[in-house]
């Protein structure tokens, strides 16, 4: 199968950087196919493409079937608006993979697009990084580093285990630090 590329994109979908869309275009009717055409132009012409794929309990994306292969719309605008298929990962900036407006999309490495994620949904303590020692009575910061978890001390607040958590944060990541 030849893969796609950004001319074929374009003459399947418009992509709208301001509202993170893709429609599909209308397409030719040739004379062997002109049911089938006219079938699909009636449908799905002029229409937002892609639907929702869930990828785990709070993430969600969208994805595009095109040519018989499922593609994630965040990969797609980057084919779209450069050329070519990133060579490494896309971060969502608003960690809402749903969210593919041009200006909300970034290259980013499997460590930085981590750094971006939102707080777990089954944190206790209510902030990012933080942990509660319930033995010892106190709040712990950690941060994850390139597939390893590093202490960063224990606290009598939680404020003051995020506030830690968060200088280790913007040292490492830097822009792709999020707080909550």
């Amino acid at each position: 199968m030849i893969a796609l590329n950004q001319r074929q994109l374009k003459a399947l979908v418009h992509y709208e950087p301001k509202t993170g869309n893709f429609i599909w275009l209308k397409r030719d009717i040739r004379p062997n196919y002109r049911r089938f055409d006219l079938a699909w132009n009636t449908r799905y012409a002029s229409k937002i493409a892609g639907c929702v794929r869930h990828a785990g309990r709070e993430l969600s994306y969208i994805k595009i079937r095109i040519n018989k292969k499922n593609y994630q719309a965040h990969r797609l605008v980057f084919l779209y608006m450069t050329g070519e298929f990133p060579s490494c990962g896309i971060d969502h900036k608003d960690a809402d993979g749903l969210n593919n407006r041009w200006n909300n999309l970034r290259k980013a490495n499997q460590s930085q697009n981590l750094a971006n994620r939102r707080i777990n949904y089954n944190n206790t303590s209510g902030f990012k990084g933080v942990h509660f020692n319930k033995r010892d009575k106190c709040y712990q910061a950690y941060i994850g580093i390139k597939g390893k978890l590093k202490h960063l001390g224990s606290y009598n607040t939680a404020d003051a285990a995020h506030a830690s958590y968060m200088i280790a944060a913007k040292k490492y990541f830097g822009n792709f630090s999020r707080s909550r």
